[in-house]
C-alpha cells in the first residue's frame, strides 16, 4: 500500500505507520501544499495532505484522503 504524503507527519507516526505492515510504503512529497505528484498519485492508495490539490482521476487506485486540517475548500 502506498501512502502519498504532502503534510507534516512526526518520524515516530510514520514508523508507527511503516510497523503495521511491510507492504506500507511512504512517499513523501515536498514541498507540502502544491500539486501533488502525477506518477506517485497512480500509486497511491492513500494520500495525507494538506490541500488536497489533485485531480481524481490521477488516483485510480486511491481509497482514502486524510486531510491534517479542520476543513478544505472544494
Amino acid at each position: 500500500m502506498l501512502i502519498l504524503i504532502d503534510a507534516p507527519l512526526p518520524a515516530v507516526q510514520a514508523e508507527r505507520l511503516k510497523n503495521l505492515s511491510r507492504e506500507i510504503r511512504l512517499i513523501e512529497t515536498l514541498p507540502f501544499g502544491g500539486p501533488l505528484p502525477r506518477d506517485a498519485l497512480r500509486e497511491a492508495e492513500v494520500i495525507y495532505t494538506t490541500a488536497a490539490d489533485f485531480d481524481p482521476a490521477d488516483a485510480p487506485r486511491l481509497r482514502w484522503v486524510q486531510i491534517n486540517t479542520a476543513a478544505a475548500n472544494p
